[in-house]
């Protein structure tokens, strides 16, 4: 029972369950605070989104109010001009179908009556044409009472009646309807007598029997809408602790009403009208109440899955901390590079494991080493043999212990070529070993890459001229090297660029100071196993002849240089030296 408890909390007398508990509550929390943060950021966007609905819903039912009062201003002028015509179609004659003139009293009464008691406008003028659009004559006008009574107040208040009178006649305001028969109303609101005002014109107009379809126009009646009940209109607005603000984009200010109380949050529409704007404004502090409220209630959660996170974090890391103290005799290398240590120390678990995984390697790069010994013993045995056949062979060919047929003459020239290519083979294999086991050091010298370069390519001329290869030089330069080592280098890369490369194409070795490439036109190599030991390409889809062991030793000379070596492929392959 003791011991069942020693081996189920052991753990905790280990740093790492620690380690590992602080490291999966940082775990746990980035995505709680992430999703903390997300959730406060869309709980505030979508209380400001709610905020814009209703400002916007606000706005519009304003300028739907504006829209109103004009859209009712211009049906109640239709509705006049159609009377004031069906009062004057009683003056016609009979028989010349002409109108007389209606009488200026007559005129007045009608207007008072259609205007009184108080309604959208504040005034109307009556305009009747004479001979002409540009010689109209004013007849008669009718106010609302308070209208009327405000002016009573002011002096020379007949001179400025008389003037905006004369100043009508000559405006769009007049004009405009008698000229095109249609109705007009201005763009721009003004103060008249002190009053705000938006002017409106309709054409007073009667069917022509003189001219089949055509219409006659009589006069034109000109109202002043009251803007003072546009603003009582939004006044239902502001009431509500809303700012609204009816104004246009060049920045006139028609309406303003209401106040905020610091810093707001705002909503314009578009009335429908001219360039007229409504904006619709409410204190910013309203929106974030609702806000903060919502913040408390996720802070509240926050808390408690911060508080599930480091129970869970830390419960998790003992299981995990036994775990691995289980799991460290069942650790198994893969193939690799047998020299790598773990570089772990410690005396917890993972330092356990570390010191297992450092022996299992230190055994299996033992084992290497005697597999090396192995093939540098048996290649060392086979070079012996295999060169006393290779003079055999010669003897033979030569006729030195007798004459042969020709039929035994090629026989014996294939037989030596197959021997030559296991002794280079055997060569291979013993420089390999040579290089693995760390015996040969480079004499580094300042050599002329070019010199080398060509010295090299003149060796494999012959292999070339059979292929059809032509070997191209570009640039020099120099390099503190072992001549021999870079001998070896440059062969193994051209003999491969020239084996690789289809018949009749072309080598390209470009040549700077400690750096050169080798190019060729083959097929190109895909992956990362090129610099492999027996790891062989394929030219024209067959097999070449040889171990695969060239570009493994020039990576093993070229690292022994302290440089490095890269390939890049596309059309054919670039194998780039940096010494």
């Amino acid at each position: 029972m003791k011991q069942v408890g020693k081996s189920r909390f052991g753990a905790i007398r280990s740093r790492l369950w620690l380690r590992l508990g602080l490291l999966f509550l940082a775990a746990s929390l980035l995505p709680l605070g992430g999703a903390g943060t997300l959730t406060l950021y869309q709980i505030e966007r979508s209380v400001q989104k709610a905020a814009e609905r209703r400002l916007d819903a606000m706005a519009e039912l304003g300028a739907g109010l504006v829209r109103e009062l004009l859209g009712r201003g211009r049906e109640k002028l239709r509705t006049l001009s159609r009377l004031l015509v069906k009062e004057m179609s009683k003056e016609l004659l009979r028989a010349a179908n002409v109108v007389t003139e209606l009488r200026q009293d007559r005129l007045v009464e009608n207007l008072n009556r259609l205007v009184e008691p108080p309604d959208v406008f504040l005034e109307l003028q009556y305009y009747a044409a004479e001979k002409g659009p540009r010689q109209a004559r004013f007849l008669g006008q009718a106010r609302q009472s308070e209208f009327e009574n405000a002016q009573t107040l002011m002096p020379d208040i007949e001179t400025l009646r008389k003037g905006q009178i004369v100043s009508n006649l000559s405006k769009p305001l007049v004009q405009k309807p008698f000229v095109s028969n249609k109705e007009f109303t201005s763009e721009r609101t003004e103060k008249l007598f002190g009053f705000p005002t938006l002017s409106l014109s309709m054409p007073v107009s009667l069917a022509s029997a003189a001219s089949s379809g055509g219409t006659q126009v009589l006069g034109v009646l000109v109202g002043y809408l009251d803007l003072r009940k546009l603003s009582a209109r939004l006044e239902l607005l502001a009431a509500a602790g809303y700012r609204v603000s009816l104004g246009s984009e060049s920045g006139e200010v028609i309406s303003e009403i209401g106040s905020l109380d610091g810093e707001g949050i705002g909503r314009s529409k578009a009335v429908g009208f001219s360039d007229w704007v409504i904006e619709v404004s409410e204190p910013l502090r309203v929106v974030k109440e609702g806000v903060w409220e919502a913040r408390k209630q996720v802070i509240i959660w926050l808390v408690a899955a911060l508080v599930l996170a480091i129970v869970l974090s830390f419960g998790i890391s003992l299981w995990l901390g036994r775990a691995v103290s289980e799991l460290t005799t069942a650790v198994r290398m893969e193939a690799g590079d047998l020299s790598a240590r773990s570089g772990i120390s410690g005396k917890d678990e993972l330092g356990q494991l570390g010191h297992a995984f450092d022996r299992m390697a230190t055994a299996l790069e033992s084992l290497d080493q005697a597999k090396s010994d192995f093939i540098a013993n048996v290649s060392h045995e086979l070079r012996s043999p295999l060169t006393s056949m290779r003079l055999s062979i010669a003897n033979l060919s030569d006729g030195v212990v007798g004459s042969v047929t020709e039929k035994q003459r090629k026989t014996l020239v294939r037989i030596q070529s197959d021997v030559d290519r296991l002794i280079a083979l055997v060569n291979d294999l013993l420089e390999m070993a040579r290089l693995e086991a760390g015996t040969s050091d480079p004499r580094k010298v300042l050599v002329q890459l070019l010199d080398i370069a060509k010295d090299s390519a003149d060796g494999l001329s012959a292999l070339a001229a059979q292929r059809a290869v032509k070997i191209e030089f570009t640039g020099s330069g120099e390099a503190c090297a072992d001549p021999a080592m870079l001998r070896r280098i440059f062969c193994n890369l051209i003999d491969n660029a020239v084996k690789f490369s289809p018949v009749g194409g072309n080598v390209r070795i470009a040549l700077s100071d400690a750096q050169f490439s080798v190019s060729d036109e083959g097929p190109g190599f895909e992956g990362d196993q090129l610099f492999e030991r027996f790891r062989q390409g394929e030219q024209d889809g067959v097999k070449n002849k040889g171990a695969g062991l060239g570009l493994a030793i020039v990576k093993k000379l070229v690292e022994l240089h302290g440089g490095s070596i890269e390939h890049a492929s596309g059309q054919g392959t670039t194998l780039i030296v940096r010494l």
